[in-house]
């Protein structure tokens, strides 16, 4: 005699993290010959063109796909042009990015100081929360540094400091090659009347965040040094966003599933003169759920 197969169930949460879809908007921000494009070229094709000179015109558009934490993201890389000419276009590039890159070169102290000027525009234009990475490029020519991270660290602190920063996280160079698993943290924190986050670490290394803020315009900023020349940290920088990135959807949709629960229990506990049913009363609940209405045939809605 032929055995019945019992039906296999799959848990609908379970279905849903490993197939999750998230399409995130980095856009990348700098003065001219930062290294914006050899930056977002390395990550996307991993080509690096030692004698190009060519400027972006406007911005150019490059995508990557991956799976971080089973979601498949489509991640569109935003490459602004860094030219003074190209500077009004530039709000229209980077409004309903989930995170900003902000380039500047560690040999050249004049393009590091424009990041403040970045920080504000995107602070005080912004309607929306992003998260910012501060990134000192060109790391492979050491001999020529002019800005060194610790002074870029604090400059940033300085400058952050009416967007209310309150944590400082430092994590020291790991020297683990692309091995991302064993960050070396070492951690100070500042307190002020603030409640965003500065973070700074330098290439080869990984970064495991605090909770943002969630009424900051200004998620967090992390600071970090890479090299498109050596692609030193640059993958560390894409999968950090990245993952910031999913864990903001998740924690999103956690929080829209939570409310959902609550709306049914509630739909389905109260009856439709205002009184609750009780269980110790079959036939009160019976007569209270005949009287409740329903705003579909299937069911109730909760919204």
């Amino acid at each position: 005699m032929a055995t019945k197969r019992r039906p296999r169930y799959v848990s609908s949460s379970t279905t849903e993290s490993m197939h999750a879809e998230l399409e995130a908007k980095v856009v990348i921000l700098g003065t001219q010959r930062v290294g914006k494009t050899s930056l977002a070229e390395r990550y996307t094709s991993g080509v690096f063109s030692q004698n190009s000179t060519a400027s972006t015109i406007g911005a150019s558009f490059l995508t990557k796909r991956m799976t971080v934490d089973r979601t498949r993201v489509r991640i569109q890389i935003w490459d602004t042009a860094g030219e003074e000419r190209f500077k009004a276009l530039t709000p229209l590039y980077y409004r309903g990015a989930h995170a900003a890159i902000i380039v500047y070169d560690i040999t050249s102290y004049e393009s590091f100081l424009q990041v403040k000027t970045w920080l504000n525009e995107l602070a005080n234009n912004l309607n929306q929360s992003i998260l910012i990475a501060i990134v000192g490029s060109k790391s492979d020519l050491h001999d020529q540094r002019r800005v060194h991270l610790s002074h870029a660290r604090d400059k940033i602190k300085e400058w952050t400091a009416e967007h209310d920063t309150e944590f400082v996280e430092v994590m020291k160079n790991t020297d683990s090659g692309n091995d991302t698993k064993s960050p070396s943290v070492n951690r100070s924190r500042s307190r002020s009347t603030s409640s965003s986050i500065i973070r700074s670490y330098s290439a080869n290394s990984t970064l495991e965040t605090l909770s943002p803020a969630p009424d900051k315009l200004i998620d967090q900023i992390t600071l970090l040094e890479v090299s498109a020349k050596d692609d030193s940290g640059i993958n560390d920088l894409f999968l950090h966003i990245t993952r910031k990135l999913v864990e903001s959807k998740v924690k999103l949709a956690k929080e829209q599933a939570q409310r959902h629960r609550e709306s049914i229990f509630l739909s389905s506990s109260t009856a439709g003169d205002g009184s609750i049913m009780s269980d110790t009363n079959p036939a009160q609940s019976s007569a209270s759920m005949s009287r409740m209405p329903s705003s579909s045939s299937n069911g109730w809605s909760c919204c």
